[in-house]
């Protein structure tokens, strides 16, 4: 999992990989502290999630990540960078 301030500064790209050898659907849902906007992708393969802000982001906005695969479910909290 990668995450990248794109686009000057207002948005936040996040690239999600699934482990080796699996082929369960994954489902990337990305959202931005103090905010309600939220982007949400799914597919088989790499995610490329990005999510856009009318303003401009600080490197160190918070980012929360939830990654869910099949039954499994995780959320991961980071900072933008």
């Amino acid at each position: 999992m990668s995450f990248k301030l794109v686009k000057k500064g207002k948005a936040v790209r996040c690239k999600v990989r699934p482990q080796a050898g699996e082929s369960r659907k994954l489902t990337a849902s990305v959202r931005l502290a103090g905010s309600s906007a939220q982007a949400t992708r799914r597919g088989r393969r790499a995610l490329r999630v990005t999510l856009r802000s009318p303003r401009r982001l600080r490197s160190a906005a918070k980012v929360r990540v939830e990654v869910r695969s099949g039954d499994a479910r995780t959320v991961l909290k980071v900072r933008a960078r």
